[in-house]
Formats: structure tokens, sequence, C-alpha cells
């Protein structure tokens, strides 16, 4: 099963992203999450998806729960929606092309560094990028790619799991250190705020 997002006010990529899944030698279930676009919603809905399962939902709070029913995610590389998947262990298909906001680059690069995911320049290499991802999770589509990179797949990247990083919560002990170091006293000798 293959969750495909695009925030959460949608795109009409979702549609395509999904036509070209269906493409694909291996029969994925799609879930789609339009968000906020209810155009997008009935148009997955109305579509003719063959055999396929899918389910369409518009915006809901319930992104974690469909994140875990998923066995990968095709989606825009927002931060929430790539470390979370991160945390889950659930790999990531992810556009980056000179379409992606500048914003999201490094989040692209992430996923494909760390060996998170794949990444998608054009949709048009949606189907490919299904098939190998299938591939790589095998036939029973086990979540064996993780947060870690297959070696010689094509998919580099650190060996770094998310969910040992424990970065904020060292945050308060370095403010803390910086507030009873810095001298905020002004030089005639009164505090400033």
């Amino acid at each position: 099963t293959g969750l495909v997002c695009w925030g959460g006010v949608g795109s009409v990529k979702v549609l395509e992203v999904g036509k070209r899944m269906m493409a694909s030698k291996h029969k994925v279930n799609i879930i789609f999450l339009c968000g906020r676009n209810q155009d997008l919603l009935d148009k997955v809905n109305t579509e003719d998806w063959g055999d396929i399962k899918v389910v369409a939902m518009g915006f809901t709070q319930q992104v974690s729960m469909y994140m875990q029913l998923s066995d990968f995610i095709v989606c825009k590389p927002g931060p929430g929606i790539c470390s979370e998947a991160a945390v889950l262990s659930v790999p990531i298909i992810v556009e980056w092309s000179t379409f992606t906001l500048p914003q999201e680059v490094p989040v692209s690069r992430w996923v494909i560094e760390r060996g998170l995911g794949l990444g998608f320049f054009h949709t048009d290499h949606i189907t490919a990028r299904v098939e190998q991802m299938c591939e790589l999770l095998g036939p029973d589509m086990s979540k064996v790619y993780g947060p870690k990179p297959f070696p010689g797949k094509g998919l580099g990247g650190s060996d770094v799991n998310p969910q040992q990083n424990r970065a904020l919560f060292e945050v308060p002990g370095i403010l803390e250190e910086v507030f009873y170091t810095h001298d905020y006293t002004s030089q005639n000798g009164s505090k400033q705020n």
C-alpha cells in the first residue's frame, strides 16, 4: 500500500501520481490524502482504478495513522511528513526537481542522503520509482527499508536512526549555559531587557 499526499491543501499532483502508480508492474493499493481540496477528492473518488483498492480522504488529523498503514509514501518534501516517516520507518518517494520549493530542497536531500527513500524529478518517473521501492521492500513488502540505506542498490547516505537523535533535549542545557555565561549588564551597570 502506498500513501500519496501533497500537504494540507492538496494538489492535482496527487491524482497524477496515483495514475503513474497504477501503471506499475506491482499491484499497489493506494491511500490518497487530498487535504482541503474537495475537487481533488471528488476526482480521486470518481476515477476508475481498476482492480487497485483505493481509499481517499480529505483533510485529516490522522496522517500518522495512515502513514503506519502504508508500506511507503509518495509526497512533496515537507519536513513534517518526511521526519515523521523516518521515525515510523516508512520509506519515502519524494519529489526533488526545479519545482521543489527552496525551503524543501534540504528535506529532499536529507531523505535521499540518509537512505530514507528515493527521489523523482518528474511524475513520469513515479512508475519506475514505485517498482524500485517494491523491489527494495521485497515480496512481502516488509519494512526492512527503515532509516537505513541499501548499500550497493544505488542508495547512499549514512546509517542514522532518527529515533536516536537527542538534539532536542540538549537545547535547554545549551540555552541555560548561554544565559548564565553572558553578561547582560550595560556599561553603566544596569540590567538590560
